[in-house]
């Protein structure tokens, strides 16, 4: 589960916002969206800031309108303008920022204020809304590989596990090994002890050798581990 902050004008893609934080909920993910984010009464810069900070993604949704709207307004050029302070917010913070681009946009308008320059570096998503439901799964998919990676391979798995017990399974053995060595020292030193009192430690060196050496074959498939012993 990731924390999602949808930023976004209205005019220009508020609908697609609802769309995107529907999909994101979906896939149990949790999504600040202004007009279902703020309660009532609540301080609204407050709680903007606090959810930018707490995001792992920001995702700016940029349509034709949302530099400069329909009567010609340069919105995103005002001070006052909250979409433009949201992005500055969170790239001030670091924040994972994805221009997510609709109407055949390509990549984020070139001239921008000196606050949010750096979005224009970053790599869009466009998204053709005939086929939202497929390029808005494409892109919450691209990015919870990027943030949720999945736990590793099983083959994986199995090999740290035996590149961890390799180098225990090699000191048990070799301390066997000398049990028995010492029985049957014991044994010609001291015929009164049963001839078969170094069987039991020779049995258990030679088992737990054939597993250290199984483990050096399963740790030795783990790709950059080399195993010890």
């Amino acid at each position: 589960m990731a924390r999602f902050f949808i930023s976004y004008r209205k005019r220009d893609t508020g609908a697609d916002a609802d769309l995107i934080a529907k999909s994101l909920s979906d896939s149990e993910h949790v999504v600040f969206l202004d007009r279902q984010g703020i309660s009532p009464g609540e301080d609204y810069v407050d709680r903007i800031r606090g959810s930018l900070s707490q995001s792992h993604v920001v995702l700016a949704l940029i349509g034709k309108q949302w530099a400069v709207d329909a009567e010609g307004r340069r919105r995103l050029y005002e001070d006052s303008d909250w979409v433009r302070r949201e992005i500055a917010i969170a790239l001030e913070r670091e924040r994972r920022v994805v221009p997510v681009l609709f109407d055949g946009l390509r990549a984020v308008p070139a001239e921008l204020p000196n606050d949010i320059a750096p979005l224009a570096r970053l790599q869009g998503y466009p998204i053709d809304r005939d086929y939202f439901a497929r390029d808005s799964k494409d892109l919450i998919t691209r990015i919870e590989k990027e943030l949720l990676p999945g736990p590793p391979p099983r083959t994986e798995r199995r090999s740290a596990i035996a590149a961890a017990l390799a180098p225990q399974l090699r000191l048990i053995w070799i301390l066997l090994f000398a049990v028995t060595m010492l029985a049957v020292v014991a044994r010609a030193f001291f015929p009164v002890l049963p001839q078969t009192l170094w069987v039991f430690p020779c049995a258990l060196t030679i088992a737990v050798f054939v597993s250290w050496l199984a483990c050096l074959s399963v740790a030795l498939e783990l790709p950059g581990v080399r195993a010890a012993g």
